[in-house]
């Protein structure tokens, strides 16, 4: 498996602001990507499905709330809906 770090070291990371279906005020979500998905990029209104981390992350007396995607795909290039799962 190829890493997720580049030859000087550093990992890719990358951010983005991903919505669930349901309309304008559907959960919203600012994903971390990683290694190569941080390289992709993603048009407003494009229609993908992801396998998300949710992650709960204590700093001081704060906690945050840090999502991951672990996997992403466009959906106009599923062919089969059905394979995916």
């Amino acid at each position: 498996m190829p890493s997720a770090h580049s030859e000087s070291g550093e990992m890719l990371i990358s951010t983005l602001t991903v919505q669930n279906l349901g309309g304008q005020y559907a959960d919203s979500y600012a994903i971390q990507l990683y290694g190569e998905m941080a390289r992709q990029t993603f048009q407003p209104g494009e229609l993908l499905m992801a396998v998300l981390r949710f992650r709960a992350v204590q700093s001081g007396e704060n906690v945050y709330q840090k999502v991951t995607a672990e996997e992403i795909v466009r959906m106009n290039q599923v062919n089969n809906f059905n394979n995916v799962f």
